[in-house]
């Protein structure tokens, strides 16, 4: 275990406030504590938080003032540093924490699912733009909120950061003018209106960037192993009934093949808001995803010769090679695409067959996540679309 000193950087914090960037998910780490530490740009590492939790935070470059303020100490927002829990503390330097350091190996998990505010009187969505602000962890994406939490590389600590943030938006409905009459509904379509469960994945470097070339065709097979192993589950709990996101003709989103690649993350595209209506379903895609990608990934080491060598893994038949029980992309765009969800069922044993099998499946206590996720879509279990109520329940609060 090791120790990195902190500082809360007031730079980081007026750079969030004012453009609404990722300062709050990165660790700025000056060059010659990063050689000490044997830290690279863009790792990731986890840092004890008051609660026992870890938050996870992105190794980034350190800002020309800060730098120049202390070269042996790291920098994070004022709200991270206060979350983050003190081991040493010199009373010479109060402004300075010390924190046990851990890198992370494995691949770090967010999202950012959406939701409707509906007026429990007139049953009208309400603009989320009215109440909330464009950017920070509870935001809004136009006439949508928004919850971005912190990332992790377990998806129960993912899961608790935003039953968090349900709990921040619901204070801030609370405080605003109509807020108390407006109900938090989880849907992946309402009224004309879509909402998606996007999730997102600090994947090895060599994976990340711009999206052309061989990095384009290493994107889309891990979107087509998500498409059928997380994507089919996924669309499940809509049901024949919420079906407007993954038929509706002519629109590429919340269809298969739906991904963003930057130089940070990959973002898989497919999952709906439905998936944010009970922890049960968040956290078991959460899980479900994390497992499909790490294995994949892991595979794509292998063949690779370490992420050096792509030429064996840019097709659906190289796909096929490491999953032989892959369906063709035809067949998944039939299963996801489809008013029905009888024939997505028709593949469930399958797919739970395979995910057992995964690497990272018992990691984490996921297995116990997932099973609960296969049981409540297998059951047909339905559930209030009151997000809120829902998420209360499972966290025995009053």
């Amino acid at each position: 275990m090791l120790e990195l000193n902190l500082k809360a950087s007031e730079i980081m914090d007026n750079k969030y406030i004012e453009t609404g960037n990722h300062e709050h998910r990165l660790a700025r780490i000056p060059r010659t504590l990063r050689t000490m530490l044997n830290l690279q740009l863009d790792n990731f590492v986890h840092l004890k938080s008051k609660n026992g939790n870890m938050v996870t935070l992105q190794v980034s470059e350190v800002y020309g003032k800060d730098d120049r303020d202390d070269q042996f100490c790291g920098y994070v927002t004022s709200n991270n540093y206060n979350r983050i829990n003190i081991t040493q503390h010199d009373e010479c330097h109060k402004s300075t924490k010390s924190a046990e350091l851990h890198r992370v190996e494995g691949i770090t998990l967010g999202c950012d699912p959406e939701a409707f505010l509906v007026h429990k009187e007139s049953n009208n969505v309400m603009a989320a733009y009215r109440f909330f602000g464009k950017y920070g962890e509870v935001g809004h994406d136009g006439i949508l909120i928004e919850f971005r939490p912190m990332h992790s590389c377990d998806a129960g600590v993912v899961t608790d950061n935003i039953h968090r943030l349900l709990l921040r938006a619901r204070t801030v409905l609370d405080g605003s003018v109509d807020g108390k009459d407006i109900k938090i509904v989880g849907a992946s379509a309402l009224k004309g209106l879509t909402a998606g469960f996007h999730l997102h994945y600090g994947l090895p470097k060599d994976l990340l960037g711009q999206n052309t070339g061989v990095k384009r065709a290493v994107a889309n097979i891990i979107t087509k192993a998500l498409d059928y192993y997380t994507g089919v589950p996924s669309i499940i709990p809509e049901g024949n009934d919420d079906v407007l996101r993954r038929t509706v003709p002519y629109v590429e989103y919340g269809k298969p093949g739906g991904y963003r690649l930057s130089f940070r993350t990959f973002e898989y595209r497919l999952p709906g808001g439905i998936c944010m209506v009970h922890p049960i379903l968040t956290m078991g895609l959460l899980s479900l995803g994390a497992v499909v990608v790490e294995d994949l990934i892991s595979r794509m080491k292998i063949c690779t010769d370490n992420f050096t060598n792509f030429r064996e893994i840019t097709t659906e038949s190289d796909l096929k090679a490491l999953y032989p029980s892959l369906p063709n992309i035809e067949t998944i765009y039939g299963l996801i695409c489809c008013k029905r969800i009888e024939p997505a069922r028709s593949h469930l044993n399958k797919i739970m067959n395979d995910v057992r099998q995964m690497i990272g499946y018992k990691h984490q206590n996921r297995s116990i996540a997932i099973e609960n996720f296969f049981n409540c879509i297998q059951s047909g279990r339905k559930f209030d679309n009151n997000i809120e109520q829902n998420w209360r329940f499972a966290y025995n609060e009053k």
